[in-house]
């Protein structure tokens, strides 16, 4: 699947030095929810949420930055894909 360019852009918000805590986890909201707006189910979205979060070219972004602001009713799903 190709991926969307908009989530490694958006991906930036979740660095701790970008913006706060609060503002990414709105954003990485509005990233699944766009995701799932265009026909993508909850699973799916989080699978390519995660897949950009590996292949970002923030050399300094970590995973663990986004799952630290994922809402926490989403980490189990998280690490199930």
């Amino acid at each position: 699947m190709r991926k969307p360019m908009f989530i490694k852009d958006s991906l930036y918000n979740c660095h701790p030095q970008s913006s706060s805590v609060d503002y990414a986890k709105g954003c990485l909201v509005g990233l699944v929810s766009g995701l799932m707006s265009c026909g993508f189910t909850f699973e799916t979205a989080i699978s390519e949420l995660k897949a950009n979060t590996l292949d970002t070219n923030f050399s300094d972004l970590t995973e663990q930055h986004v799952i630290d602001r994922l809402p926490e009713c989403w980490k189990e799903q998280w690490n199930k894909s």
